[in-house]
């Protein structure tokens, strides 16, 4: 008798391939894949902005699995929400049986910067100060508060990688993606430009 039938073939309760389990799966994982070179450029690019689609993102997938909350209003209120998903990352590491990071800290540093900005934002709109100031300055808070989204983003991903070998990493350079770096980009473009015009 031949005994070199695939088990696929043999037994109707055999998991599916990996490609199909892993698309099967990814949108029951805790959190969205991103890599975190994607967090790390879309911060500075879009003046922070990316953040609010980030934590979007990361609370739709928290209400897919059951979440009883508003992902929009989580994201625009940003600061007062993000202790709650650190929380959440820490929790999904420790069900994992992983070492989890100090998640309290890292939601502590970004909540600060993100009330830095703010309240640089607020003291600064009535009068134009020049580029570094007007410009440089809030862009470098976003570039910080990137940083920390990196390090929250990295801490998703470990989780990911424990429970999910063979899932999305979400690599792929999409439309979306391309759309923010062509028109953030040309904005930036035109600040540059404009900062050297004469007065």
């Amino acid at each position: 008798m031949d005994t070199d039938v695939p088990p696929s073939s043999s037994n109707p309760f055999a998991p599916p391939a990996t490609e199909d389990r892993r698309s099967l799966d990814d949108d029951a994982l805790p959190f969205v894949a991103v890599p975190e070179w994607k967090v790390g450029v879309l911060m500075p690019l879009t003046f922070g902005l990316y953040s609010m689609y980030w934590m979007f993102v990361q609370y739709r997938r928290r209400r897919q699995l059951g979440a009883d909350i508003i992902p929009w209003a989580r994201a625009l209120f940003q600061v007062f929400f993000t202790h709650r998903l650190m929380t959440d990352v820490r929790e999904e590491a420790t069900k994992a049986g992983l070492t989890p990071a100090d998640t309290s800290s890292i939601a502590t540093l970004y909540v600060v910067l993100l009330i830095v900005e703010n309240v640089y934002s607020r003291a600064t709109a009535s009068e134009t100060y020049g580029f570094l100031l007007d410009i440089g300055v809030p862009v470098g808070i976003a570039f910080l508060r990137g940083l920390v989204l990196v390090r929250a983003q990295a801490e998703m991903n470990r989780v990911l990688d424990h429970v999910a070998p063979n899932r999305d990493r979400g690599e792929r350079i999409g439309a979306p993606f391309i759309v923010a770096v062509i028109v953030f980009g040309a904005l930036w473009l035109l600040i540059l430009v404009g900062s050297m015009l004469p007065a």
